[in-house]
């Protein structure tokens, strides 16, 4: 792979690893059994550019893809609405089952949960699921990119009312990310300097940092003013990061960032409950154990699928076959 293709793998990389962080630690924090001095400055900070990251390219991906409008349909139930349904019911399911759960869960629930608004998590993928499908149905009218990022500033403070808060209010704010996305992969820009992409992820940072600590966080109505800071951060650092062996686990990370969103707060949070069970109530051993098995047993999960079975985050349709069944060749790239 060539830089240019590597830092956005990077950049979802460095994002579902402060999101499995962040889950970890906000879990034992709300089990309310030790003290975290430090961790809701830290929290916020993340939370506040972490998932934006992920919306932003899914819009920069979506606008650079090339594939038909039935294609782009297929592709979207199968790789976006198939994992939701699966890997939302399962960990609803054991959260019905399991104990030391923070929001006890009922089988009466499930399906309500799953239809308006998504348990837990899922959230994001039922977010993403609707703007990649508004995106599919308004690309009908050719409308420019910058008339989109336009029209969505525009009609997000009309909205927000309207939907309330809950699923919809994160997937019209999260609109925002993902129209940017749209617009910036539709214009050329200038390949800058090493030092230039440096400096921009420290002034993004730095300003995203700032905003956070006065007031301006995720519980902020102004959040996505510092939630562009760190986008713009996370992508210029992620650009600086070399194409080499020694970083492909990041790359890693970020190409299974999907799947191992799906699963981490499943073995996060058993990890938790088995170490409750055990009477251990360190915060901090708590957030180590929690975060590496809620990163790396996905992980392994996520390799697992990929090299033997095909249908875990899939739906596999015929469409996605990698070889014509009848040329038998391979098929062409979106």
């Amino acid at each position: 792979m060539s830089q240019r293709e590597n830092w956005p793998d990077y950049a979802k990389g460095i994002a579902i690893l402060l999101v499995v962080l962040c889950h970890t630690g906000n879990g034992i924090a709300a089990a309310k059994f030790a003290g975290v001095p430090f961790w809701w400055a830290f929290n916020d900070v993340c939370y506040t550019f972490m998932v934006p990251v992920f919306f932003f390219l899914s819009g920069w991906f979506t606008q650079k893809s090339s594939k038909p409008p039935r294609t782009r349909l297929v592709y979207l139930i199968a790789t976006i609405l198939f994992p939701y349904l699966l890997w939302a019911t399962v960990q609803s399911s054991l959260m019905v089952l399991g104990e030391n759960t923070n929001r006890p869960q009922s089988w009466q629930n499930i399906l309500p949960q799953l239809l308006f608004g998504g348990p837990m998590q899922f959230w994001f993928l039922y977010a993403l699921f609707f703007l990649l499908l508004f995106d599919l149905i308004v690309r009908q009218l050719s409308l420019r990119s910058g008339f989109r990022v336009l029209a969505t500033l525009a009609l997000i403070p009309i909205l927000l009312p309207i939907v309330g808060f809950g699923c919809f209010y994160r997937t019209v704010i999260h609109g925002l990310f993902f129209e940017m996305g749209i617009y910036l992969a539709s214009v050329s820009f200038p390949s800058f300097s090493r030092p230039a992409r440096i400096l921009a992820g420290i002034v993004g940072l730095g300003a995203l940092i700032a905003l956070c600590l006065a007031g301006y966080g995720y519980a902020s109505p102004f959040r996505s003013i510092p939630a562009l800071f760190g986008i713009a951060s996370c992508i210029a650092l992620s650009t600086l990061i070399p194409s080499t062996e020694k970083w492909r686990w990041l790359q890693t990370l970020g190409r299974l960032s999907l799947q191992i969103y799906c699963l981490h707060l499943i073995f996060g949070g058993g990890t938790r409950t088995v170490l409750l069970h055990l009477g251990y109530t360190s915060f901090y051993g708590h957030l180590f154990v929690g975060f590496l098995a809620g990163l790396l047993i996905p992980l392994l999960v996520a390799l697992a699928d990929e090299k033997w079975f095909g249908w875990g985050f899939r739906l596999p349709i015929p469409t996605f076959s990698p070889r014509s069944k009848k040329t038998g060749q391979p098929l062409p790239a979106g």
